[in-house]
């Protein structure tokens, strides 16, 4: 018979089986030779690295610079030079950005760039921000990061309940409050169906009132059931004024106070834009 041309042996090919549980069978035999990727094939999942898990754990929300009074916001906390947050000490506050101490090296944190700037007013030491209530016409506020909550005094809770911008619906229980001089005081909790700060709008903010029949000075420029806001639109008589504290702070997300040209600039948060 004819010669036969040899033909070359064919290995059987071997195939990775998957197991009962999922998983593929390991055969203690087999190789895997590297493969090399194709620059023009998307890339498998399982190659991209995962930045979410990568991402800061701190977000620096505002920095206050002035002669006697520094501190940041980190993560909604009130921080000052030296102090500790979240594993990182703070090592230094500057404008918008700040140093921080983890695990033995120095690494600076930065705020996102310039957002919604709402004007401030620089009187008695104090900064002066307007805010409107549920539609009202504005009221300049303190705005104070001491305070743990929006503060408003008894004489204008008492203009919004007789002109409707609140009512008993919105009085939803009673508590205590520390004051400026470390004295307590009986408080009423309110819900504030809307608060607008220059073009945002929160809804359903918590806030204190605060009895001005209990502090020096009532009685003067109070409400006088005249249907005017007490002192004016926009303005205080004496009396303890209003304040906007952290609780409303907080939910504005990134910002700081430009103390040069006085205004406070808030790069993002949870605020819901007013329409």
């Amino acid at each position: 018979p004819a010669a036969r041309a040899a033909m070359p042996r064919q290995e059987p090919s071997l195939a990775l089986e998957p197991a009962l549980d999922g998983t593929a069978a390991r055969s203690p035999a087999l190789r895997r030779e590297p493969t090399l990727s194709d620059p023009t094939q998307p890339q498998d999942e399982a190659s991209i690295p995962n930045t979410q898990s990568e991402a800061e754990p701190w977000l620096l929300q505002s920095t206050v610079t002035s002669p006697g009074r520094t501190f940041a916001v980190i993560n909604g906390v009130k921080v000052k030079e030296g102090e500790e947050i979240d594993g990182a000490k703070l090592v230094r506050i500057l404008p918008g950005r700040v140093m921080l101490l983890h695990d033995h090296q120095e690494k600076e944190l930065r705020m996102k760039p310039q957002g919604d700037v709402i004007p401030l007013i620089w009187r008695d030491n104090s900064y002066y921000v307007k805010v409107s209530i549920n539609g009202s016409p504005p009221f300049e506020f303190i705005l104070d990061t001491g305070a743990t909550r929006i503060t408003i005094p008894s004489d204008v809770v008492a203009y919004f309940l007789r002109v409707g911008l609140i009512n008993d619906r919105d009085l939803i229980g009673e508590g205590k409050a520390e004051v400026a001089d470390g004295s307590k005081v009986d408080t009423k909790i309110i819900n504030l169906r809307s608060l607008r700060i220059g073009s945002i709008t929160l809804r359903n903010v918590k806030a204190l009132e605060l009895d001005v029949a209990n502090k020096e000075g009532s009685g003067k420029g109070g409400d006088k059931g005249d249907g005017k806001p007490p002192g004016g639109a926009a303005k205080r008589s004496p009396g303890p004024p209003p304040l906007l504290g952290m609780n409303v702070l907080r939910q504005l997300g990134e910002w700081r106070i430009d103390q040069v040209n006085h205004r406070l600039i808030i790069t993002s948060g949870n605020w819901r834009l007013s329409e």
